[in-house]
């Protein structure tokens, strides 16, 4: 690549704050010989402020840091677009160019600028840089067999074709294999690049005609062989993968990224044993500098896969000495210093590699579409509708959830609950129920499934911290829309609002007082009946307390909060097969709870549980309270009470833990 840019001058008095800052902050972090943060910065900083110079300024220095080429070639080429009549960026596009593999465009772009600028400085060095690339590009120019000014030319398209792929500009690449073909029908490159825009822009059926093509005229075509194996195994045809997966591990062919393309497959298909066995081949029969980033990511996945903790860090480590800014190698490192129930890898490939971007913009609209209907009944069927015309979704999903990123699970997981898809809803089970990713999203991914009646509601087992455990699963959906009762008149609403307040304030007397204002004006209200139950609880008027609250049960069963009350009166008066009857009714009933009903919801069971002297099963409602509610004060007394009863159990089974020992002896 090219020497650094200069930093752009920046005005912090007309730039926005945040990136004022971020490009502060890049700045001394590259000043600090960090460039892997300051481009994380960067790249944030460009999508959020497109085409600003001051951004791909740093961000083409920061790539060149980490040795990011394609990074690098990216932000220059923004760059020169903004201003194309400054020689830095022409240079710099050049090399950009060059450093990628695009040769011919790197001549184009190298002779622009010697034409324009030739008094530059140190243009002998440039010069006599151009004519070693111009002869190094002759082999290929020959091998075209064209007149030398079409061959020059075919080669351009060949590698604008290239940066369009890179670039997804899919409609200038159509555009230009057409017109290669034209020239070279014959040319296997051409046919492989298109087949690639055919599949990012969603078309399999043409993507595996034009791989068919390639290989009918060249069978041990790598390029050809590694696009079709994926393209058969997205369209959910494995069964015509074997052919040409045989036929791929035993190509002896001498092409470029030879190594890269079979692995890629591999990782792709799952193959793991079988990539320890190619790295073993690889090097035996190659040199290490032969041996890409991809490559060694590759292997590190299948290692990790296996158990192979110490190799997969070998690799992921080797794969960042070559690329500095690999992010596939480091974001799995990353991973993999993480506790293992809390991991999500090891991974391969993106969301992008395994579902083109057009499909999830597709999805993204019909979601959005349906969404503006406010009509559940419709919603989800025109969800299933689309995905039942795109099968790579249903054929990854169960692929994604084993060896995806953790953003793809999320795609997958989330899929499957706005659709309520079966064959989604069937993979989402064998992922929840499995030991795959990490504690968190198999536990989101059972209750999913309970609340599409996928799973049972209740207790179930499932691998957490690296052991089998019984959680509850809950088959109803959190969420923040109020639940209606009956409207309070303005005077009535002013009384009940102080009301709360003096209880939150323990003034019992006083909410007795307002409540039973505002119940003189607006009487039989269950809310205003549940809380000046509760303050007369709370001034020992116990007997007057009780009698509301059987009164709310009784004339009121569909109110939520009288219903709680009541099962927490049967725990105190010891019925608890009563306020288990009244939790499992509404458990299997309630659909949809607030965060305020889900919160006594929890409790209350804890509070069951505890009684009952099911520890365990607490504990599993204490988790599920802390998740939703974080900060609730009543956390710690529980965590204290449950802790407490866990050192009583542990003392109690002293005496039968030794006679166990005894009897061992």
């Amino acid at each position: 690549m090219s020497k650094r840019q200069q930093p752009v001058r920046i005005d912090p008095t007309n730039l926005p704050r945040r990136l004022r800052e971020g490009l502060m902050e890049a700045d001394q972090l590259l000043e600090k010989k960090n460039p892997v943060k300051a481009q994380k910065i960067l790249q944030e900083l460009a999508k959020d402020f497109p085409h600003r110079e001051e951004v791909l300024g740093l961000l083409t220095n920061a790539c060149m840091d980490t040795n990011d080429r394609r990074g690098y070639l990216q932000a220059i080429r923004e760059l020169h677009s903004l201003r194309p009549n400054k020689p830095e960026y022409t240079l710099g596009l050049a090399e950009g160019y060059l450093s990628n593999g695009y040769f011919f465009l790197a001549l184009q772009c190298f002779e622009r600028f010697m034409n324009r600028w030739p008094s530059f400085p140190d243009m002998d060095e440039i010069r006599a840089r151009v004519n070693i690339v111009r002869e190094g590009s002759n082999t290929f120019l020959n091998e075209l067999q064209l007149e030398e000014s079409e061959a020059i030319e075919f080669a351009r398209k060949h590698d604008e074709l290239r940066v369009c792929l890179d670039t997804g500009q899919f409609q200038r690449g159509k555009s230009l294999a057409r017109e290669m073909l034209q020239v070279k029908p014959d040319f296997a490159p051409t046919r492989n690049n298109l087949s690639q825009i055919y599949w990012l822009e969603g078309e399999n059926n043409k993507a595996i005609e034009t791989c068919r093509a390639v290989l009918a005229a060249d069978p041990d075509n790598i390029h050809a062989l590694s696009n079709i194996i994926r393209l058969y195994y997205l369209s959910g045809q494995k069964e015509e993968t074997p052919e040409f997966i045989k036929r791929l591990k035993e190509s002896k062919v001498d092409a470029a990224e030879h190594w890269k393309k079979i692995a890629e497959v591999l990782s792709f298909i799952g193959d793991d044993q079988g990539m320890l066995e190619l790295k073993a081949m690889a090097q035996e029969e190659t040199e290490p500098y032969e041996l890409d980033e991809y490559f060694h990511h590759y292997a590190a996945v299948s290692e990790a896969m296996l158990g192979r903790e110490k190799e997969a860090r070998k690799d992921w480590n080797q794969a960042l000495k070559l690329q500095p800014g690999f992010s596939p190698a480091q974001e799995n490192l990353d991973d993999l210093d993480l506790p293992k129930h809390e991991r999500n890898g090891p991974w391969a490939h993106s969301l992008g590699e395994m579902i083109p971007e057009k499909i999830a913009r597709e999805l993204t609209s019909v979601v959005e579409r349906a969404a503006k209907n406010k009509n559940e009944d419709k919603f989800q069927p025109a969800v299933r509708r689309f995905i039942d015309t795109r099968p790579e979704i249903l054929q990854l999903a169960s692929l994604i959830l084993e060896r995806g990123e953790k953003g793809a699970k999320e795609f997958v997981i989330t899929v499957a609950d706005i659709s309520g898809h079966e064959k989604l809803l069937a993979v989402l089970k064998e992922f929840a129920f499995g030991q795959a990713g990490s504690d968190e999203m198999r536990m989101q991914a059972a209750q999913i499934l309970s609340k599409h009646n996928a799973a049972p509601s209740g207790t179930v087992k499932l691998w957490l911290e690296g052991e089998w455990r019984e959680i509850m699963l809950l088959g109803f959906e959190i969420t923040p829309e109020p639940t209606f009762e009956i409207p309070l008149k303005p005077r009535a609403l002013q009384l009940y609002t102080q009301a709360i307040e003096a209880l939150r304030e323990e003034n019992w007397a006083l909410a007795e007082k307002c409540l039973r204002e505002a119940l003189v004006l607006q009487p039989e209200v269950p809310s205003l009946l549940n809380n000046l139950a509760l303050a007369l609880s709370m001034q020992g008027k116990k007997e007057e307390g009780d009698a509301l609250l059987k009164h709310i049960s009784q004339d009121f069963p569909d109110y939520f909060f009288g219903q709680m009350s009541l099962a927490r009166l049967s725990i105190h008066e010891k019925d608890y097969e009563k306020a288990d009857a009244i939790l499992r009714h509404w458990m299997e009933t309630k659909k949809k709870f607030h965060f305020s009903e889900y919160n006594i919801f929890c409790k209350t069971w804890i509070d069951l549980l505890i009684a009952e002297d099911k520890l365990k099963e607490a504990f599993s409602w204490f988790e599920m309270l802390e998740q939703s509610e974080p900060d609730d004060p009543d956390l710690e007394y529980y965590k204290q009470h449950l802790e407490l009863i866990q050192k009583i159990e542990s003392i109690r089974d002293i005496p039968s833990r030794r006679k166990k020992q005894k009897k061992k002896e």
